[in-house]
């Protein structure tokens, strides 16, 4: 699993974006550092090796 390519904040930002003209909902963020902080879990790793070991396990802990 090493050629995962992960979103970057701006597609995910612009995303939401989409979504809220779409759907309604409140412009802007709450809170950028918990965005950040959420974006960056999937990415965790320990000695070099995924902490989630599949796809979906990493695509899960968007969700959390």
């Amino acid at each position: 699993m090493k050629d995962i390519i992960f979103l970057p904040k701006n597609v995910i930002l612009y995303f939401h974006e989409q979504l809220i003209q779409i759907y309604g909902g409140s412009p802007g963020l709450r809170d950028e550092n918990l965005l950040d902080s959420a974006l960056e879990q999937p990415k965790a790793t320990y000695e070099g090796k995924y902490l989630h070991d599949t796809i979906i396990k990493m695509a899960a802990t968007y969700f959390r």
